[in-house]
């Protein structure tokens, strides 16, 4: 009865074992079958005592999905597994144990990570919402900041508009003016050339400085005319080709006098050969001497220089006006404002030497015009320089 029950402890140890993996099992096997290969097993180590395997009997175990070197591997595994009987009941307690403690820390976990997700969830639909809102305010801005967009175009639109009737009228005001200002001139120069036929020397000075006064508005009114036919887009140009040699000799004769004026000394560096140019002749005068006549305004027995040069620019041929002189110089933040209409340097000076301050602002647009560009550098105190670009041909005919 003792042996039955080793037989059968022995038998139920052999299943276990393979059930376990003791052994290699290469194949599922149904519990028929382990039943099956733990009785042969058993059969084998009762018969054979010394070990040895019967012929054949591996390609058997191999055949029911084991796989075993030796009887003694066999042998070795069903002795260890008597030893152990005991301890896989042991085991399987612990196993069962270790599977309620996992099983309970698998609830907390999973309670941990659903606690988790809620929590993100709830965040994430939070921050959903802020940034909804976020785009909606969004929203609000971008159409608030169109609206102010189409109000400041409809106020530049409005502005253009304004300005342009503005640079209409005046260049109608203008020529109204101008015309009958040449007509008190001409009667002026009537009455000086009568008052020294017949002796009246007397009314002389007076009908001078009408007359030098008549000149300096028309001057004052021509710019202003020219200034708003340049924003009405209605100044024409005529380009020519001329001699720059000739052209300048010309300048020099008229400017002389003005610089000389007030003790100044005008020097002109030019190359003989400096060949011609096409551009429109009137404007380009109009210019040099726009600068020409603030340096000998603003200088007193100094000098005023007149540098002309052909050089290469970029992808073509420039000529170079650049007209220095010794006298008061500007300050910085006057530079920055002096090509604009009607901006003059400081006001003490400006009544000093009287003028529009419209001189550069139209020499500026002129350059532009034919495509060109001028630029001053200077110092107070230090003189200053007026550089004048342009093209050696222009292509513009209009602007």
């Amino acid at each position: 009865m003792s042996q039955s029950r080793d037989e059968y402890a022995l038998h139920q140890a052999i299943s276990a074992a393979l059930q376990d993996c003791i052994f290699d099992n290469r194949g599922l096997l149904l519990p028929t079958q382990l039943h099956q290969i733990a009785t042969e097993l058993l059969q084998i180590s009762q018969l054979t005592g010394n070990g040895n395997v019967p012929a054949g009997f591996g390609q058997h175990l191999n055949d029911c999905g084991l796989a075993f070197s030796s009887l003694n591997h066999a042998s070795t595994a069903m002795v260890q597994t008597l030893m152990q009987q005991n301890q896989i009941e042991r085991t399987r307690t612990t196993m069962k144990n270790l599977e309620r403690v996992v099983n309970d820390y698998y609830q907390a976990e999973l309670k941990r990570v659903r606690t988790e997700q809620n929590q993100m969830q709830q965040a994430v639909q939070e921050t959903i919402a802020e940034r909804e809102l976020e785009a909606k305010q969004l929203q609000q801005e971008i159409t608030k900041r169109k609206q102010i967009e189409l109000a400041l175009l409809g106020a530049r639109d409005a502005a253009e508009s304004a300005n342009q009737a503005k640079s209409e009228f005046l260049a109608n005001m203008s020529h109204e003016l101008r015309t009958p200002l040449n007509t008190i001139l001409g009667y002026v120069q009537i009455l000086q050339l009568q008052a020294d036929t017949h002796g009246h020397t007397s009314i002389l000075p007076t009908l001078e400085k009408i007359r030098v006064a008549g000149n300096h508005m028309l001057a004052f009114i021509s710019d202003i005319l020219d200034l708003s036919k340049i924003e009405a887009g209605k100044m024409d140009l005529y380009p020519e080709t001329f001699e720059i040699g000739s052209f300048v000799a010309d300048l020099v004769t008229t400017v002389t006098p003005l610089i000389e004026r007030c003790g100044n000394k005008l020097v002109v560096n030019m190359s003989p050969f400096i060949g011609t140019m096409h551009a429109d002749t009137h404007k380009v005068r109009q210019v040099l001497l726009n600068l020409l006549s603030n340096a000998a305004k603003f200088t007193t027995h100094g000098a005023v220089t007149l540098d002309v040069l052909r050089e290469q620019q970029g992808t073509g041929e420039k000529i170079t006006f650049a007209v220095t002189d010794t006298g008061i110089g500007l300050r910085t933040e006057d530079q920055e404002h002096i090509f604009e209409p009607f901006t003059q340097v400081d006001p003490a000076i400006a009544r000093k030497h009287e003028g529009s301050g419209l001189g550069l602002a139209i020499s500026h647009r002129l350059c532009q015009m034919m495509d060109g560009n001028i630029s001053v550098v200077s110092a107070l105190g230090k003189g200053s320089t007026f550089i004048v670009t342009f093209p050696v041909r222009i292509t513009s005919a209009t602007h």
